[in-house]
């Protein structure tokens, strides 16, 4: 009950384990306008929140989910970021 103002909305952070921002990244790749430094900054989000054995979870620190891979796997590949 902390999170909710006086006016009664919720408020909190919201974290879905890297899909967000997959989804996001994905969408900013869609659109004409890239900013080279966000797109950085958004894959450093992304890849701060994969899992050590190399999934992505579907809440943080979660176990690996195979969707959130894929969409995360997905916008860092289109996003120029290789396998390493």
């Amino acid at each position: 009950m902390d999170c909710r103002t006086p006016s009664g909305y919720w408020c909190a952070e919201l974290d879905g384990g890297g899909r967000t921002e997959a989804e996001y990244l994905l969408h900013v790749l869609s659109s004409d306008q890239h900013d080279e430094g966000h797109i950085s900054e958004v894959k450093g989000l992304i890849l701060r929140k994969q899992n050590s054995d190399g999934t992505w979870p579907r809440w943080p620190e979660g176990p690996a989910d195979l969707d959130a891979t894929l969409l995360a796997s997905a916008a860092l590949a289109l996003s120029g970021l290789g396998p390493e």
